[in-house]
């Protein structure tokens, strides 16, 4: 799926579902996908129709679909590169979104380090104490200090 033209996001929501975002000139379309991880191994797709209501439009999301892996890749974007300024906030969002969620320091840290590392690190070489600072500092950003950010340059 990844080698596909126009495949802009592969996104994985918090049930599992695999969304990916085709984009081109043409269009943008997005496909929920389950199954296999479709970043890692081919995979087939199939249609699922609930009624039969659903061919007509159906046939036009197919259409649409064709026209986009078909259509020339959109030009690349050249992403920034990360800063430590951005990675730290980054970090930050994730830990309140994961605090709020109900996740664990170890559990959020397994997502911004990899469980690999928290195998080899945790309790260990600060992570635990740099998780709680990346808490302390979304907490700030959600209560206003947003705005600083705003405000520079």
């Amino acid at each position: 799926m990844p080698a596909l033209p126009n495949v802009e996001h592969i996104l994985l929501d918090a049930v599992g579902r695999q969304h990916v975002i085709l984009r081109a000139t043409e269009g943008t379309l997005q496909l929920t996908v389950t199954g296999p991880k479709i970043a890692i191994a081919p995979v087939t797709f199939s249609l699922q129709l609930q009624t039969l209501r659903d061919i007509a439009s159906s046939a036009r999301q197919l259409t649409k679909l064709q026209s986009l892996l078909s259509a020339p890749s959109s030009p690349t974007i050249t992403v920034p590169r990360w800063t430590a300024q951005s990675k730290r906030l980054r970090d930050a969002l994730i830990a309140l979104d994961g605090r709020r969620a109900g996740a664990t320091f170890r559990e959020i840290a397994a997502v911004i380090y990899g469980r690999e590392r928290i195998e080899r690190d945790w309790p260990g070489k600060g992570l635990k104490v740099r998780l709680r600072r990346d808490f302390e500092r979304g907490l700030a950003l959600c209560n206003g200090r947003y705005r600083d950010l705003l405000t520079q340059g």
